[in-house]
C-alpha cells in the first residue's frame, strides 16, 4: 500500500493541489462511447477488506 500512495504523498508535499486520475475500466451503459469524459464520484475500497489483503499477498 505504501508504494501506491507514496507518489501522491510526495506530490502533496511538493504543493500539488489537484490530481487528475483516469480510469480505463469502461462503463456498463451502452450509451457511453470510447473517449467519453466521466466524473468518478466514489470508489469501492476493496483494499480495506481482510479477504482481499490475504488474496493480494
Amino acid at each position: 500500500m505504501e508504494k501506491v500512495v507514496l507518489p501522491v504523498r510526495v506530490m502533496r508535499l511538493m504543493g500539488v493541489k489537484l490530481l487528475v486520475v483516469t480510469n480505463a475500466a469502461g462503463g456498463l451503459n451502452d450509451a457511453y462511447n470510447v473517449g467519453d469524459i466521466m466524473v468518478i464520484q466514489d470508489h469501492i475500497g476493496l483494499v480495506s477488506c481482510v479477504w482481499i489483503r490475504v488474496w493480494l499477498l
